[in-house]
């Protein structure tokens, strides 16, 4: 086993060695505490191809945390124009996303494809010659009028950072938190739509937190529609009882049902389109 013993907060800037052996051949192994390296002690195509191997083993769990982003709830772009500065592991200020955009020259078309889908929108950058700034455009389709990003509404500028970290390359899973942050109900049932043709045609696994039941429900004609899967998604309920959150697991069916029906989760709108109808009902007597 490798053990090491570090201060916390561990700023990954210790290795420690170890001698490993196996059968007649000798390793060294550098560790950091969560990723490491093997050399071999005489190195020989063999040698050197099973150093190879037994990294990308121990190094499994490190690389699928490397493949982990995050969408934060506070998101968005605030400016009418970038340059490019340097990214954290996981990039979330806005010019550390928009540098990701401009660096990644497929990444930009790649988002268009999708806001066309979900908003009717192309989105595009702008570069005045002899400058290194970028300004983020976008053109609604049907009026054909451009404006800068900053200046549309704030449902199409988060949707624009959303599918930046999700289409970026390398990550596997993404956490998002509200996806229907400031979205009109149609943008929104494109956008659940949109998520599942991602979570297939790129590989993507994606994992949310959501209040609304218009989203679920989306998502849920989706798998009536076909579009994805039952076996493709884990729907959980969250109910808190005093200090203590439960997570009760919400089977999909392949029509679309759910478990439970989502009564607990849309009991409030249920109790207005309820008292509605009775008004309306009384009306007309």
């Amino acid at each position: 086993s490798l053990k090491g013993t570090v201060p916390i907060p561990y700023g990954l800037n210790q290795t420690f060695p170890f001698a490993y052996t196996r059968g007649e051949e000798e390793y060294q192994i550098n560790w950091n505490g969560i990723s490491c390296s093997i050399t071999p002690k005489e190195p020989t195509t063999a040698t050197q191809e099973a150093a190879h191997r037994m990294t990308i083993s121990l190094n499994a769990v490190a690389e699928v945390i490397r493949a982990i982003d995050i969408v934060p709830h506070r998101r968005g772009f605030f400016k009418p124009n970038y340059t490019v500065v340097s990214t954290s592991p996981t990039p979330t200020s806005e010019d550390e996303v928009a540098s990701l955009i401009i660096s990644d020259r497929n990444l930009a078309p790649r988002i268009a494809i999708y806001t066309e889908a979900i908003l009717g929108r192309d989105f595009r950058l702008y570069v005045p010659p002899g400058t290194a700034t970028v300004f983020f455009q976008t053109t609604d389709k049907q009026s054909r009028i451009p404006m800068l990003l900053v200046n549309d509404g704030f449902g199409v500028n988060q949707v624009v950072y959303l599918l930046a970290k999700i289409l970026r390359p390398g990550v596997e899973t993404i956490l998002i938190e509200e996806p229907e942050v400031h979205l009109h109900p149609t943008a929104l049932r494109n956008l659940a739509r949109q998520m599942c043709s991602i979570v297939r045609e790129e590989n993507k696994q994606i994992i949310l937190t959501t209040h609304s039941e218009l989203f679920v429900s989306s998502i849920l004609t989706a798998v009536a529609e076909g579009a994805i899967s039952p076996d493709e998604i884990r729907c959980y309920l969250c109910s808190k009882d005093g200090r203590t959150t439960t997570f009760q697991l919400q089977e999909v069916q392949p029509n679309g049902q759910i478990e439970d029906g989502l009564t607990s989760f849309i009991e409030a709108e249920v109790e207005d389109l309820r008292k509605l109808l009775q008004l309306q009902t009384e009306e007309r007597r």
